[in-house]
C-alpha cells in the first residue's frame, strides 16, 4: 500500500514539474554532453520558431550564429573549469531564418562529478 502511495506522489510531482516547465515564460533548454539539444520547453520553441521536432537531437551549432557559438564554446570550458559565468548575449538563429539576440544564463548538470548536460534560459 506505501509502494501505490509513494508511486502517485512521485507521478503527481512529474506531472507538476512538467508543467512548470511547458508553461514557463523564459525559455529553457537542455543539451546533452556532445551539444545537442534534448527537448526545451514552449517558450524556447516560440522564440527559434520551430517544433520540438526541428530542434531535437540537432547540434547547437544549427541554431547560433558563429561569433556565439564561439561564446557558447567559451561558456561551456568556463563552467567545465568551475570558474564563476556570466550571462551572455548571444545571436540566434531561427527556423524561419530570421536572427534574434537573447540572453543565455547557463550552467552545467553534475551527477557524480561527471557532466551529463548543459541547461540554460
Amino acid at each position: 500500500m506505501e509502494k501505490k502511495r509513494l508511486e502517485n506522489v512521485l507521478k503527481e510531482s512529474e506531472i507538476k514539474y512538467r508543467e512548470l516547465f511547458e508553461k514557463a515564460s523564459d525559455a529553457i533548454y537542455k543539451l546533452d554532453t556532445e551539444g545537442h539539444f534534448v527537448p526545451g520547453n514552449n517558450a524556447a520553441l516560440n522564440i527559434l520558431h520551430c517544433k520540438a521536432e526541428h530542434i531535437t537531437g540537432s547540434h547547437v551549432s544549427n541554431w547560433l550564429t558563429s561569433e556565439s557559438l564561439k561564446l557558447a564554446k567559451e561558456d561551456f570550458k568556463e563552467h567545465f573549469s568551475r570558474k564563476p559565468t556570466k550571462p551572455k548575449a548571444c545571436e540566434v538563429v531561427c527556423k524561419n531564418g530570421e536572427h534574434k539576440w537573447v540572453k543565455i544564463n547557463s550552467r552545467i548538470v553534475r551527477q557524480n562529478e561527471k557532466i551529463t548536460k548543459y541547461r540554460g534560459r
